[in-house]
């Protein structure tokens, strides 16, 4: 038997919102081993790049869910409406960024791949080097979201309507 599966996306946002907060924070990890590496390591480049493009795409189906949540949230729990306002905008500014740094990466490294030269390497971790610091400076945001994310729960006890949520209507 399958599980009571959500009837609207803004039920699927406690289910999706962690996904991104883990697949952005995490390539910090791989960057780093990417500048510290003495060998060219082209597959770490392509980790990274995949980690960044589920990060993306994990933070705009969050962005996408959420925004289902707040319209009922603000219904349900209006003394928490700033604090909604407040995720929302450092949700947004979180997909937003993200999806400039995964642009900016992907180019380098195709520009990389196309070049096909072998003195690439010191470049490549230069930019590596430039890139974390860059990547970890914008990493705030991402914990900007998730705090503000988490204040909603357990702050302000703002929960997901996980039944069939109808505006104005009742969960069965």
């Amino acid at each position: 038997m399958l599980p009571n599966v959500p009837s609207y996306p803004g039920a699927l946002h406690p289910l999706v919102v962690h996904f991104p907060i883990a697949l952005l924070l995490v390539t910090p990890l791989f960057l780093l081993m990417a500048a510290i590496s003495k060998n060219d390591r082209p597959q770490l480049r392509s980790c990274i790049l995949v980690l960044m493009a589920l990060g993306v795409l994990a933070a705009w189906v969050a962005v996408w869910t959420g925004q289902h949540a707040a319209t009922l949230a603000r219904i349900t729990a209006p003394h928490a409406a700033s604090a909604i306002t407040q995720h929302e905008e450092s949700a947004e500014a979180t997909a937003a960024i993200f999806t400039v740094l995964f642009a900016v990466f992907a180019i380098r490294v195709a520009a990389d791949y196309l070049r096909k030269e072998n003195a690439v390497r010191r470049p490549m971790r230069v930019f590596c080097v430039v890139f974390l610091v860059v990547y970890c400076v914008c990493s705030l945001v991402v914990v900007d979201a998730a705090h503000q994310g988490g204040r909603l729960v357990h702050e302000f006890g703002v929960r997901a309507q996980m039944g069939s949520a109808r505006l104005g209507g009742t969960n069965p």
